[in-house]
């Protein structure tokens, strides 16, 4: 799906993932950061960013990205059921 459509947002980070999962971090930050700023500020885009942010050694960068995730309504939730 990436390659039909490598500027949906949805697809771009779910491949980025799963070549983070491959231990393929560089390759998956490349991926993910051509999507714009304000899209790897959305909830749902920034916790896989922060996740290879992370994994590709940017920590203080990776804490604001899944401080982003965590303010998300899933998440929100999630914290609820715990």
């Amino acid at each position: 799906m990436y390659q039909k459509a490598p500027t949906n947002a949805a697809y771009v980070s779910t491949y980025a993932y799963s070549l983070h999962l491959q231990k393929k971090d560089a390759e998956a930050l490349k991926v993910i950061e051509q999507l714009k700023p304000q899209v790897l500020q959305n909830p749902s885009i920034a916790g896989y960013y922060g996740l290879i942010l992370k994994a590709t050694g940017n920590g203080a960068k990776a804490k604001t990205c899944l401080e982003l995730a965590f303010q998300s309504p899933v998440a929100a939730r999630g914290e609820k059921a715990l």
